[in-house]
Formats: C-alpha cells, structure tokens, sequence
C-alpha cells in the first residue's frame, strides 16, 4: 500500500506491506497529475514497513521514472527512511542513478536525522 500526504512543506510517502514494480511505477504516474507543490520539492519516504524484490532493471527504470516524474521542479530532496538492509540496499542503488544535478536523494534510519537533513 502506498499513501501520501502534504504538510509543513513537506510531501510524505508511506510504503508498506509487499510492494512490486508496477505499484511503484502507477504511483509515480499519479505523482504527476499532483498540483500546487512547491518548486523546491522536499520528499520523504518511509520504507519502514514495506516488502520490495527488485531487479537491476527494475531499479534503474523506477530512478528514471521517479526522475521523469519530478522533471518540472526546480530541486527534489528525497529522504528514505529505512531500516533493514535489503530495503537499504535498494534504497542505496535507487539513490546512486540519478542522472540529473537538481535531484538529491540519502538514506536515514530515524525519522529525526532525515527531516532534520530536509530541512538544512
């Protein structure tokens, strides 16, 4: 399952459960239909409670869509929250394919350090 809000600036996504390819990839589309957010984005991500089994591929294509999907706004922050390896695994490779130089996205394992860093 996958639920989304905005507040306080920032727009905060909620993973849970098992989550494939093609729940990521539709969410990604509905992100783009989302209007009013600022042109400086600031996502956070909680991974906490969710279930993912990627390929390669399927990673590098999820980073292109996530790209693709945020290509009209200035800046992207992205935070994940994780905490289990596989999850921080994926999280990691996800992070490293971005190909352009508005888009940063880092790791947290504490809901604290990663609003803290969304907000630096």
């Amino acid at each position: 399952m996958i639920t989304y809000s905005y507040k306080n600036g920032i727009f905060e996504v909620k993973l849970s459960g098992k989550i494939d390819f093609e729940e990521i990839i539709n969410y990604l589309k509905d992100f783009t239909e989302i209007e009013n957010l600022p042109s400086d984005l600031q996502l956070l991500y909680d991974l906490e409670n969710v279930e993912f089994e990627f390929t390669m591929a399927e990673i590098k294509m999820i980073s292109h869509a996530a790209e693709l999907s945020t290509k009209n706004y200035k800046s992207v922050k992205t935070a994940f929250i994780v905490n289990k390896p596989k999850v921080t695994a994926y999280s990691s490779l996800f992070s490293e394919s971005v190909l352009n130089k508005r888009t940063t996205r880092k790791i947290f394992s504490s809901r604290e350090a990663a609003l803290k860093w969304l907000d630096s």
